[in-house]
């Protein structure tokens, strides 16, 4: 919340110098009124020049960091090991014909869920990887036609299961991409609303007049 509020406040300073100087110049009585008209436009267009720089600028700087902690994800070693590969054949094997028929939805995540809290990840990656499928193929009523979507729950576990499977460093990329995503959004919407407060300013005589976004 306090890097966001950062990122707004970026977009407030520019709204903040650009009205001080559009006020320094409506209150300055050397200007005669076409003078003066000229001088305010040239502010308010200096003031949208600066914003709009300091918000690609921001933007970019942004973007640049979520390519650096998607690369981070990107570089995940995929492939098991040859001793993890046995392991996750093995328990694959254990839960498509011993534990899983005869089982229904409710007891599938269930068991999911506690494998996942015992810390058993070789399960966990089993039932992510192949619990959807099976399912489809064996448990009604999500092997009908037409079948129903997939339970809430099911997703739920596979996001705990992904994180759990990922290193400190990992995690820590995955959060820095869904902040980054949060502050981008706030800084695009923080951006378009100075842009059309700076835009709307009115000057009438000596005075201007902010119009509240």
């Amino acid at each position: 919340m306090k890097a966001r509020q950062i990122h707004i406040d970026l977009m407030t300073d520019v709204l903040e110098d650009t009205l001080r100087r559009l006020a320094a110049i409506a209150g300055d009585n050397r200007f005669k009124d076409e003078r003066r008209d000229g001088l305010l436009e040239e502010a308010r267009t200096a003031g949208l020049a600066e914003l709009g720089s300091r918000f690609v600028a921001e933007r970019n700087r942004l973007e640049g960091q979520r390519a650096a902690a998607v690369d981070v994800l990107r570089r995940r070693l995929i492939t098991p090991t040859p001793e993890r590969a046995l392991q996750l054949l093995y328990v694959r094997e254990l839960l498509l014909n011993a534990t899983w028929p005869g089982q229904d939805v409710v007891d599938l995540l269930a068991c999911w869920k506690e494998r996942l809290e015992a810390g058993d990840l070789v399960a966990g990656e089993i039932y992510r990887d192949f619990l959807p499928a099976y399912l489809r193929h064996h448990v009604p009523p999500y092997n009908q036609r037409p079948a129903p979507p997939l339970p809430d729950e099911l997703f739920t576990l596979s996001q705990q299961t992904d994180r759990a499977l990922m290193t400190t460093k990992e995690q820590e990329a995955a959060d820095r991409i869904i902040e980054i995503a949060e502050i981008i959004e706030a800084l695009e919407t923080s951006y378009c609303d100075t842009r059309t407060r700076i835009e709307e300013v009115r000057f009438d005589q000596h005075t201007i007049t902010v119009t509240t976004v």
